[in-house]
């Protein structure tokens, strides 16, 4: 049954026995059968949001990657990809994990690095230049 289906039923089920309870209360007061019939579409409206759930868990799982095999101890260590040489620059990859207050103390590095090589630059050419 496809997953539209499936939330149909699953919503139609408590409204049609709310729908049944209301016929037979006929004699009821407005406020009763207001809360009959605000009780089955609540029902009804939980039940379809946990097939949805469902459905979306399944694709979820459909579309995961496939968890690497276990190794064993006879098997011996897994091959490791060599590690690329340091450098002072750092991995591009890496700033988006970073938090707000290293970025900001990198942007402050940046500028006391920044003026000081304007500061050296000017000196070297023997101009006094003050930023």
């Amino acid at each position: 049954m496809a997953e539209r289906e499936r939330v149909q039923h699953a919503v139609e089920g408590p409204v049609a026995e709310a729908m049944k309870l209301l016929d037979e209360a006929r004699g009821a007061d407005t406020e009763t059968r207001l809360m009959i019939l605000i009780n089955g579409w609540g029902r009804g409206l939980s039940a379809g949001l946990e097939e949805l759930a469902l459905a979306v868990e399944g694709f979820r799982r459909a579309n995961a990657p496939e968890p690497m095999p276990q190794r064993t101890r006879d098997e011996g260590p897994a091959e490791q990809p060599e590690a690329p040489e340091s450098s002072d620059v750092p991995d591009d990859s890496n700033e988006d994990q970073l938090d707000e207050e290293r970025l900001r103390a990198r942007a402050a590095d940046s500028r006391e690095a920044t003026a000081s090589l304007r500061e050296e630059a000017s000196s070297e050419l023997g101009v006094d230049r003050k930023t």
